[in-house]
């Protein structure tokens, strides 16, 4: 079984209203539990929502 590192590119990508239909066509095409994320990227998504959150 193959298994997908998804980058931050990836995960922001699939979270648009108007997402690339290849980026959504590849990864609805894997099972679930071959999706993973790495530490990494879980810390870039989670500095992008609280930084989204502070006052400009």
């Amino acid at each position: 079984m193959t298994h997908w590192l998804l980058d931050t590119n990836v995960i922001t990508e699939l979270r648009k209203s108007n997402c690339d239909p290849a980026v959504m066509a590849r990864t609805d095409a894997q099972a679930p539990d071959t999706l993973h994320l790495s530490r990494v990227t879980f810390a870039e998504i989670r500095f992008g929502i609280e930084r989204a959150r502070m006052p400009r």
